[in-house]
């Protein structure tokens, strides 16, 4: 093993972050710093010429889309604890802890225009609560996500863990996107 020699806008140390790899650059989303803070952030590492450059990422808020989904924010609110698939040129964005918004429900970066759209989840009754961070997630198709695990600790309401696998069906999302 060997440290690797970057160049560019060379995003800090973190942990509690994610990447994926697209297109020949390995691709960094979020994550805590040093200093346990959240960095809210997209990196893009070309792997051939080993140069980082951070990626604008825009998006819009809207109040309601279609079916139980809507629109919650820009994913500007996303912090660390998430998971991240590749669906074509799409970055989906799965979950997350924050402190600007909800809870992160699913977003979708399209990679080659930078622009994102995130949809917010069904709101869970009170018996069968869902957290979305620490999770693990694997994307079977291009409509469907399972979300394994999850949970941790809280002050106010001590230790939550996601019980059972949760198929997230994303085929709404998609449409709305295309």
């Amino acid at each position: 093993m060997h440290e690797v020699l970057c160049s560019g806008d060379v995003p800090g140390p973190r942990h509690s972050h994610c990447v994926t790899f697209w297109n020949g650059n390995v691709l960094l989303t979020g994550g805590l710093d040093i200093h346990h803070e959240p960095v809210l952030d997209v990196f893009r590492l070309d792997i051939g010429s080993r140069v980082w450059c951070r990626i604008s990422i825009s998006g819009t808020y809207y109040p309601r889309l279609v079916s139980s989904y809507s629109f919650i924010a820009s994913i500007e609110g996303r912090g660390y604890s998430h998971t991240a698939h590749l669906l074509g040129d799409f970055l989906i964005l799965v979950g997350g802890v924050n402190t600007y918004h909800p809870p992160p429900g699913v977003a979708f970066v399209n990679l080659k225009t930078s622009q994102s759209m995130e949809f917010a989840l069904p709101s869970p009754d009170k018996t069968s609560l869902m957290m979305l961070h620490r999770h693990t997630s694997i994307l079977l198709d291009d409509q469907q996500l399972v979300v394994l695990g999850g949970g941790g600790n809280c002050f106010s309401f001590g230790t939550h863990l996601n019980r059972t696998p949760v198929l997230l069906n994303i085929s709404q999302c998609m449409k709305f996107l295309n």
